[in-house]
């Protein structure tokens, strides 16, 4: 992400494994689960010019991130969103999410999920 949108883009996360991304200096907020898609549009409605990309994982984007994501299409946020797809909740114990295509029961799901 830094290598794409520069050293000055404003890279807004939430928390989850994708944090580690502070590391290599493309994490700059973390506040709480899901939140790094409307502070991504809120920095963005306040007047910041640098390109912003936030990043969320999979199981986030599905358990809060839909919502936000939702806004700021809506209201035509200029930003960028990164899904981290790990296939898996993976922070806090491999539970099932829905873009792993599976119920709960580990069943296949039929609703043509990949």
């Amino acid at each position: 992400m830094k290598k794409a949108f520069g050293k000055d883009a404003i890279f807004p996360s939430d928390i989850g494994c994708y944090t580690l991304g502070i590391l290599n200096g493309a994490v700059d907020t973390t506040l709480c689960m899901g939140a790094s898609i409307t502070v991504a549009s809120g920095l963005y409605y306040a007047g910041e010019k640098r390109p912003i990309c936030c990043s969320i994982g999979d199981s986030t984007f599905f358990h809060t991130g839909m919502n936000g994501l939702l806004n700021s299409i809506y209201n035509k946020a200029d930003i960028t969103v990164t899904i981290v797809d790990n296939r898996i909740t993976a922070m806090t114990g491999h539970q099932q999410n829905p873009g792993m295509g599976k119920t709960s029961y580990r069943r296949a799901h039929r609703g043509g999920l990949p």
